[in-house]
């Protein structure tokens, strides 16, 4: 996936964390997240280009009425920009190539800034033209504004869904 999308994962892992986190900061480089099964890992992603619904959810026969609820933290709490930080190739005196730490920041408005309020930064080493940080922080940016949270419980049909797959929900609580 990451090949045929242009992805590429060439970051240090340079600091004495948990091997969690390390992980964890590989998989912000192409959206990805660990799923862990009873005997298996597996990698998912979530894919700019393509995010088919793979299911509708409705109350008539899916959705449990009495149980549906969404959470949104208060708007003090939302990221109004997001800052992507990621090392940047830059030619040395040799001729030799270097990476150069960089910060790329965008704001709710869609205006680059240098300085934004209630910025949530991300580090994203692994990418290092700037086409592919953009990208990503339009991404996150999207992902954490919107900052909805739904529960609900579901019949049957929900059971073959997979961590990941996008849903559709027509319910009358959120209209």
């Amino acid at each position: 996936y990451c090949a045929a999308k242009g992805w590429t994962c060439n970051m240090p892992v340079r600091d004495n964390n948990p091997v969690t986190d390390n992980i964890q900061l590989i998989l912000n480089n192409f959206r990805g997240e660990v799923i862990k099964g009873a005997t298996l890992f597996e990698i998912r992603f979530k894919d700019l280009n393509h995010e088919a619904v793979v299911m509708s959810l409705g109350e008539s026969d899916d959705i449990i009425a009495s149980s549906f609820s969404v959470q949104q933290p208060d708007v003090f709490n939302t990221p109004t920009a997001v800052t992507i930080e990621y090392l940047a190739a830059a030619g040395g005196p040799d001729g030799t190539s270097t990476y150069k730490e960089r910060s790329f920041t965008i704001s709710q408005s869609g205006a680059v800034v240098d300085e934004a309020y209630n910025a949530f930064s991300i580090q994203c080493l692994g990418l290092s033209d700037l086409n592919s940080v953009q990208q990503m922080a339009y991404y996150f940016l999207e992902r954490l504004v919107t900052n909805k949270t739904c529960s609900f419980a579901a019949g049957q049909k929900a059971a073959q869904l997979d961590p990941m797959d996008l849903i559709q929900v027509t319910h009358t609580i959120p209209g």
